[in-house]
């Protein structure tokens, strides 16, 4: 029961901190739709592991590409958590 509230606040927050990137254009606009569009489906009862399965491969692109491009990669709790929550496996 709790998992569920955790999954719906990782979703809020991943799509909320999207929406810069969405804003600015360019690239990053597309990788912040795609993070969007996976946090929703993150928190669906049904399509809830694709939808953190998507959010882990979008993560770990903007992770590479932060790396590649000298910027630090912040925010790696969020990948943990996914994990943690894909693990546990309550919908």
């Amino acid at each position: 029961m709790i998992t569920r509230y955790i999954r719906w606040a990782t979703g809020a927050l991943l799509a909320y901190l999207s929406i810069a990137p969405v804003r600015h254009g360019g690239h990053e606009r597309i990788a912040g739709a795609a993070e969007i569009i996976a946090a929703i489906l993150f928190v669906l009862p049904r399509v809830w592991r694709a939808g953190g399965a998507m959010l882990l491969a979008i993560i770990a692109f903007v992770f590479a590409v932060h790396s590649v491009g000298g910027n630090p990669p912040l925010m790696l709790v969020f990948p943990a958590l996914l994990i943690v929550l894909i693990m546990a496996g309550t919908p």
